[in-house]
């Protein structure tokens, strides 16, 4: 099973993370990106 993570960009700038420390294979992302992926989704993991 493949897994996609995306970070929200304006979260990551607003905590101060920095997009570096980000875990392998997962990318920063834009609002409208994330907000399409939760419409199209069944469930949705929030942290």
């Amino acid at each position: 099973m493949d897994i996609e993570v995306s970070c929200c960009g304006t979260s990551l700038d607003a905590h101060g993370v920095q997009k570096d420390s980000l875990l392998p294979g997962s990318r920063v992302s834009t609002m409208q990106e994330l907000a399409a992926w939760t419409l199209w989704a069944d469930r949705v993991l929030t942290w």
